[in-house]
C-alpha cells in the first residue's frame, strides 16, 4: 500500500516540477506577454519604434488581433499624461509626453496559478508632435 502512495506522490511532485519548468522555461518563448515587462517593452518596441507617429502606432493596434484600447481609453481618446504622476516607467522616472494611450496586449492563465488570469497593459506616450516617446508594460492580476 505504501509503494503504491510512494508512486502517486512522485508522480504528483514530478509532473508540478514539469508545470512549472513548462512556464518558466518554454511558455515565454511562444508568447510574447508571457515575458517580463521589459521582455514585452522590447517587443512592444519592435513593433512600435521610438518616433513612430501616433496614427502610425493606431494602425499597428488595429492589425494585432489581441492588442485593442484599454478599457477607460475608448475610441482613440487620447488621456493627458499629468494623470497622477501615472504612468510610472522602469527605474521610478514618469514618463514624459503631451499624451498618452494604455492598451491592452492580452490575457493569459499561468499553469501554476491555474485561477489567476493576468492581463498585460502597455502605455504609450507621445511628445507635442505625436512621436512615441516612451512605453510602459504592467501586468495586473485577476482573479
Amino acid at each position: 500500500m505504501r509503494k503504491g502512495c510512494s508512486i502517486v506522490f512522485g508522480f504528483i511532485i514530478l509532473s508540478l516540477i514539469l508545470a512549472i519548468v513548462v512556464e518558466l522555461a518554454i511558455l515565454p518563448h511562444g508568447n510574447p506577454i508571457r515575458k517580463s515587462p521589459d521582455g514585452i517593452r522590447d517587443y512592444v518596441l519592435s513593433l512600435t519604434p521610438i518616433e513612430m507617429s501616433k496614427e502610425d502606432v493606431f494602425k499597428i493596434i488595429d492589425s494585432k488581433a489581441d492588442w485593442r484600447l484599454a478599457a477607460g481609453s475608448a475610441q482613440g481618446v487620447i488621456f493627458d499624461s499629468v494623470i497622477a504622476g501615472w504612468p510610472v516607467a522602469p527605474g521610478g522616472r514618469s514618463i514624459v509626453g503631451e499624451s498618452h494611450i494604455i492598451i491592452s496586449l492580452g490575457t493569459y492563465r499561468a499553469i501554476s496559478g491555474f485561477l489567476i488570469e493576468r492581463e498585460v497593459r502597455a502605455s504609450l506616450a507621445f511628445d507635442a508632435e505625436g512621436k512615441l516617446i516612451d512605453v510602459h508594460v504592467q501586468k495586473l492580476l485577476s482573479l
